[in-house]
């Protein structure tokens, strides 16, 4: 059993100190850690652990300040995750960076020499321009010889002659500018952009900058700058400003009047009480309230940043570690927030991700849709029946049985049965063609007595779709099978609808009942015939696969040989050159043969099983792309069917073909685990993935073969993709 390093985007990872703040907790975690340390303790004793590589995380305001929080949390889960030695965090704030210029910064190099005195750290990382400038004031007092990774600022803050032998940068370069015609292409009637922004150094000194950057537009459009504002007196202005206005979020640190502000409680209040669209710069802040535009991507750059980091660790050294500083990613909106503010999809940039659509109404409720209109019209038939039979029963008995018999031998022409079922009297009326189908009596019938002849497997399904409609006051869709003395079994499919009284209680359902008999029967005999298709196919494959290896690559073996006789046989240099040549290429022809061979019918499936199989397919797929690919096997059974064998392992082949052409991925990820009765194959990738709407309808040839062959052993298939999130493929058969 092989298993892999991998890689969870959502999980938690607890580093550093931690404050328990639940006084119910504090007992069970101190024990815990009590017994944590003594089996570390022993653990040491016995064989040494490995020593863990320490990281200090210096920030720049806080741990929880937006954006700075978003990416530091995605640098740690990465650089956790891709370290093949144990890393130990911890962290220090450089809480005066949000307050004036002219803070001592004696106590906090005082408090960090103490730390990093007792943790000597392998690495330090500072998040944000204060902390890189604290760094480089007192790298000497502090840690004069260990590397410094300064992260997650502009390349405005950071100098390049600023950075020594032992520093390396992963900066950003924003483009303030490109927001602006951003907001100008989206919103043409824009007149004034009223700009966010807190009062600490940092952010001063970016309202400078963005006034600087600013100035080509002042004859298009007015700016208003927050500096000097509170936040509720920001919320207030947002709130009264005309439509012809746009909001852009910049920093939040510290409002006017000396207020934090951490977290996205900035971007949420906003949201709540703007007047006029709200943009950002960071994408962290898309789907919490902003428009979107040309943003920058926080877990790329803390990608880049444990890149960086890993390098460091591993002993590159610093200098030759240069990262282009990251800029703006292809424009993202929020679909949602185009929408409220009446943004035409035709007004956004080429090449625009338009993410949070939401589906229409008809799409979200299509088959709900359908089923309404389908017992409306149901419905409107037979009120139209007793309209019909109400009038004619005032002039006749025999207009009523005339209509009465219209009405069965349409039902029975299109061998539909109708039923109501009056639930408070439990008494089930059916027509004609409804006894014949459920071959019942013309005496009283009550719901149990129509439940009687259906399929026993089928029963509890049945009646749990009847229990659905009932209490959640809507409609019923089940397929069921009868047994019918003397029709023996067929398929049924009955649409059924609950009417409520005044009270709100269930009084009556009404639906229809039609035999698919035929139909079943028809898929069936067409899933059949895909199966021996496919049987066909990879017999013709395995065929073509021996008389490749048996034949053809004994051929060009004697051929190689021959010709490596006749280059030792050659008498003039230019005739031993063209031999050589010849039997090389023979060589590299055999071997293509061979692989060809390989790729029709691998024998090593039916020599060594599934698990090696897929280890030869991995190896192979690693080696063509480039890629790395980790495969975990937890497969307990050792008798796996040669059909379940081949299903998956084509299923395998196909999914690395498709990550291969289409996913651009750097790793992927093959598991095979069996669970119970069931053996589930996942193939993961990290590549740019889909949209699966984007691609519904279009014809694909390896995905319906991969379905197809799930089908064939009662197995079934599952395919998710999101665009930029990767792609993952999961098959699960019975054993």
């Amino acid at each position: 059993m092989r298993r892999s390093r991998v890689r969870r985007e959502g999980d938690t990872y607890s580093v550093g100190a931690k404050i328990i703040r639940d006084k119910g907790k504090i007992w069970g975690a101190s024990r815990r850690l009590f017994w944590l340390v003594l089996l570390l303790s022993l653990a040491k004793g016995v064989g040494g652990a490995e020593e863990p590589q320490r990281v200090l995380l210096l920030h720049s305001f806080g741990a929880h300040f937006s954006p700075f929080n978003a990416f530091s949390s995605a640098f740690r889960v990465d650089l956790i995750s891709r370290s093949r030695k144990p890393i130990d965090i911890y962290e220090a704030s450089l809480e005066t960076a949000r307050f004036s210029s002219d803070q001592q910064d004696d106590p906090f190099v005082d408090y960090l020499t103490a730390l990093v005195r007792a943790r000597p750290p392998k690495l330090v990382v500072t998040i944000g321009g204060a902390a890189t400038r604290f760094a480089q004031a007192h790298r000497s007092e502090l840690f004069p010889s260990t590397p410094t990774l300064f992260t997650a600022l502009d390349e405005r803050v950071l100098k390049a002659d600023s950075l020594t032998a032992k520093d390396a940068a992963v900066a950003v370069s924003l483009d303030l500018p490109a927001m602006i015609e951003n907001i100008l292409q989206v919103r043409p009637e824009t007149k004034k952009v009223f700009v966010v922004i807190g009062s600490s150094p940092l952010e001063r000194f970016w309202a400078q900058e963005a006034e600087e950057d600013f100035k080509p537009f002042k004859d298009r459009i007015a700016f208003e700058f927050s500096s000097s504002m509170s936040f509720d007196q920001i919320v207030s202005r947002v709130a009264a400003l005309p439509p012809s206005t746009a909001i852009l979020s910049g920093l939040m640190v510290v409002d006017a009047a000396g207020v934090p502000y951490e977290e996205d409680r900035v971007i949420a209040r906003l949201h709540e009480a703007a007047n006029a669209p709200l943009f950002g710069l960071f994408d962290s802040q898309l789907g919490k309230g902003i428009v979107g535009g040309p943003l920058l991507a926080i877990d790329d750059l803390a990608s880049d940043a444990a890149d960086a980091s890993l390098r460091m660790l591993a002993g590159d050294a610093p200098a030759d570690i240069r990262i282009p500083p990251r800029r703006p990613s292809a424009p993202t909106f929020d679909d949602r927030e185009l929408a409220r503010w009446g943004i035409p999809e035709s007004r956004l940039p080429v090449e625009s991700v338009a993410l949070f659509r939401e589906p229409t109404f008809y799409e979200a409720y299509r088959w709900q849709i359908l089923g309404v209109l389908a017992l409306l019209l149901i419905e409107t038939i037979f009120v139209v029946a007793l309209l019909e039979h109400r009038r004619r029963l005032r002039r006749t008995k025999q207009a009523l049985s005339i209509s009465e018999e219209r009405l069965s031998t349409a039902a029975i022409a299109a061998d539909v049965g109708l039923w109501v079922w009056d639930i408070q009297k439990n008494d089930i009326w059916v027509s004609e063609s409804g006894r014949q189908l459920f071959g019942l009596g013309v005496e009283g019938t009550t719901f149990e007595h129509l439940v009687k002849v259906i399929h026993p497997d089928d029963r509890r399904p049945f009646w749990r779709a009847v229990g659905e409609a009932l209490t959640q006051r809507g409609e019923f869709e089940p397929q069921f099978r009868l047994t019918v003395p003397g029709r023996g079994l067929r398929w049924v499919s009955s649409r059924g609808r609950v009417e409520f009284d005044s009270a709100g209680n269930p009084s009556r359902m009404r639906g229809v009942a039609v035999d698919i008999t035929g139909r079943q029967a028809a898929e069936e005999e067409a899933r059949e015939l895909s199966g021996r298709l496919i049987h066909a196919h990879e017999d013709e494959r395995a065929r073509l696969a021996r008389e490749l290896h048996d034949d053809v690559t004994q051929r060009l073996a004697v051929l190689a040989i021959n010709a490596g006789r006749g280059e030792r046989r050659a008498e003039s240099p230019a005739d031993r050159a063209a031999m050589y040549e010849m039997r090389e290429e023979l060589v590299r022809l055999s071997e293509d043969v061979h692989s060809l061979s390989y790729r029709l019918h691998p024998s090593i499936l039916e020599d060594l099983g599934l698990e090696e199989a897929l280890r030869a397919e991995c190896d192979r797929f690693a080696g063509l792309e480039r890629t790395i690919i980790d495969l975990d096997t937890e497969s307990s059974s050792t008798n796996i069917s040669p059909d379940i064998a081949l299903c998956l392992f084509r299923i395998a082949q196909e999914a690395l073909r498709n990550v291969g052409r289409h996913a651009s991925a750097s790793r992927v990820r093959v598991s095979l685990i069996q669970k119970g009765d069931k053996l589930n194959l996942t193939i993961q990738d990290d590549g740019k993935g889909y949209n699966p709407l984007a691609v519904t309808g279009k014809a694909s040839l390896g995905l319906a073969s991969m379905r197809q062959r799930a089908r064939l052993i009662g197995g079934t298939i599952e395919i998710k993709s999101a665009t930029g999130a990767g792609t993952t493929v999961f098959a699960s058969v019975p054993l």
